[in-house]
């Protein structure tokens, strides 16, 4: 239906910047309140740049496996874990 009437989408995006607006105005006002949960979501998304937030890194082998420290996300179960680390020296 979007795609039949152009101006509609023009009305969904302002609606949503508009939520989005206001969400930013609560959460500032929540901050300035001393909100710990506020304050720390706005520190783990937007401040990076200074040492705050939750790193994430993952790494590939090359094979469609994902390695966490600590995890592994393997798409499909060609090796057990025993496997696994012995093919990627891991032991």
């Amino acid at each position: 239906m979007v795609q039949r009437h152009p101006q509609l989408q023009k009305v969904i995006d302002e609606v949503v910047d508009n939520i989005n607006d206001l969400a930013v105005a609560k959460l500032i006002e929540n901050i300035r309140k001393g909100d710990f949960n506020s304050i720390k979501y706005y520190l783990e998304n937007k401040g990076q740049g200074h040492g705050f937030g939750q790193r994430k890194l993952a790494f590939s082998d090359g094979d469609g496996n994902v390695m966490v420290p600590g995890v592994l996300v393997v798409p499909k179960r060609e090796l057990d874990a025993d496997a696994w680390a012995q093919r990627y020296q891991l032991n």
